[in-house]
């Protein structure tokens, strides 16, 4: 008779901050599971840019309450979760969620494709000019200057 090891494998998280619940002024509890939920449906219905939303109104449909009316530092943390989580359905191919002129929506034609790719060029663009910046940072010893003698 041979003894079996199971060995548990780690769960990986799908999303940031999976143990973490969000409370809406009521107190009342939101667990990230609902919300990317939520999400999904929200999102089935604002496929391609024509039919994209204001990250109030997926605010409002998530949480049910008005962003206006709820604290400033909550709002901020239930804002930044939602865009973590757009982040997080894209990066794990659930839904190509993109943002446009403050709109977002799902990636639907060859436009918007093309208009996506072009914002990714842009920003590794950026990185590469940002690269170049902090090597001449350190060769020309630029940091003296915030020394005080």
């Amino acid at each position: 008779m041979t003894t079996q090891l199971l060995l548990k494998k780690k769960k990986k998280k799908l999303y940031p901050y999976e143990e973490q619940d969000i409370i809406d002024n009521n107190e009342q509890y939101y667990p990230l599971d609902t919300i990317k939920k939520k999400m999904l449906k929200f999102f089935s219905i604002h496929i391609g840019e024509a039919s994209s939303a204001s990250l109030q109104e997926i605010f409002e449909y998530v949480y049910g309450v008005n962003p206006e009316i709820v604290e400033p530092y909550k709002k901020f943390f239930m804002l930044s979760l939602l865009q973590r989580l757009i982040r997080a359905l894209r990066s794990k191919n659930e839904a190509f969620i993109i943002k446009k002129a403050d709109k977002y929506f799902v990636l639907k034609n060859e436009d918007e494709c093309d208009y996506y790719k072009s914002v990714c060029k842009r920003a590794v663009k950026g990185m590469k000019e940002s690269m170049k910046r902090a090597e001449s940072w350190v060769e020309k010893e630029e940091w003296k200057k915030l020394i005080k003698d």
